[in-house]
């Protein structure tokens, strides 16, 4: 049932390409992991008031005040953010070669798919604008898979890699 109070805006879906070396099983531990999953996607940023949810983890990050929720999905993760009015969404899904749209032939093909949408009271929904280009936390998080697969499979490795790595030993210490 359409709401009268809200509109919501979506804006094109984008495929990226993941790393060859990457299996789904690999790419969804990573998706599905609620402790490394917010360093990849909010570096510079702690999440206090975290909560486990039965879909996922819900919390507020603390440099700016946003909650966020990550809901797990059984082929990726969906994050929501909600500040002032607005709820930011970005669903996260792993595309196979089945589903990758062209004829790849005998080569393996995996794609994150992400669908991003806006939803926020009719008089201000106006104003919401896409950018072209992938947001930030989007990112973060293929330059993570690229460095997972260059370092082995070694997270913490590709933590460091990406400029993340200083956070984490903060993280351990708390």
């Amino acid at each position: 049932m359409p709401s009268f109070l809200y509109s919501t805006k979506a804006a094109a879906t984008t495929i990226h390409e993941l790393p060859s070396s990457l299996d789904v099983r690999s790419i969804l531990d990573v998706l599905h992991n609620e402790t490394l999953l917010p360093q990849i996607l909010w570096p510079s940023s702690v999440m206090s008031r975290r909560q486990h949810t039965l879909s996922g983890l819900e919390g507020v990050l603390t440099e700016n005040n946003l909650s966020v929720a990550l809901l797990k999905l059984a082929d990726g993760v969906t994050c929501v953010e909600k500040i002032g009015g607005f709820t930011m969404t970005v669903a996260y899904s792993i595309l196979d070669s089945e589903a990758c749209g062209e004829e790849t032939g005998p080569s393996h093909c995996l794609q994150l798919r992400e669908e991003r949408s806006v939803r926020a009271l009719r008089p201000i929904a106006s104003f919401a604008k896409f950018k072209a280009e992938s947001p930030a936390k989007t990112q973060n998080l293929l330059r993570f898979f690229q460095e997972y697969c260059d370092n082995a499979a070694d997270a913490m490795a590709a933590l460091e890699s990406i400029g993340v790595g200083s956070k984490v030993g903060k993280y351990k210490a708390e």
